[in-house]
């Protein structure tokens, strides 16, 4: 069994009779594991101010990379783990809103590992 989003590219060869709709289960307890990129500024203290904002958001973080890149930023990688879809936009919310955060956005798939290829 392979799961895939509805516009994943991988789709468009599969018979549709051996396809089936899936969802999250709202009511679970299980967390998944989630990628989120967040371009900052290259300032210290950024670090710790990102991370201490998802513990705060009541999330763990299994993963995270940092890189430095042009106009003295940072793109950071956090894998989190998340609830569900509403604990994650909450995240997301929450570190869009950090001062000196540019961008933030959730990755599906392979981490891309440039500014340009990110955004």
């Amino acid at each position: 069994i392979s799961v895939h989003l509805a516009r994943c590219p991988n789709l468009l060869n599969v018979d549709r009779e051996r396809m089936i709709d899936v969802a999250w289960d709202e009511d679970s307890q299980i967390t998944r594991s989630v990628k989120i990129m967040v371009v900052c500024r290259n300032e210290k203290g950024m670090l710790a101010v990102l991370t201490g904002n998802i513990h705060d958001s009541d999330a763990n973080i299994s993963n995270a990379e940092i890189k430095t890149i042009p106009d003295n930023r940072s793109l950071c990688t956090f894998e989190v783990e998340v609830r569900d879809i509403k604990h994650l936009k909450t995240i997301i919310d929450s570190l869009s809103k950090i001062k000196r955060v540019q961008k933030v956005k959730r990755v599906k798939g392979k981490v891309p590992f440039s500014y340009e290829s990110a955004f």
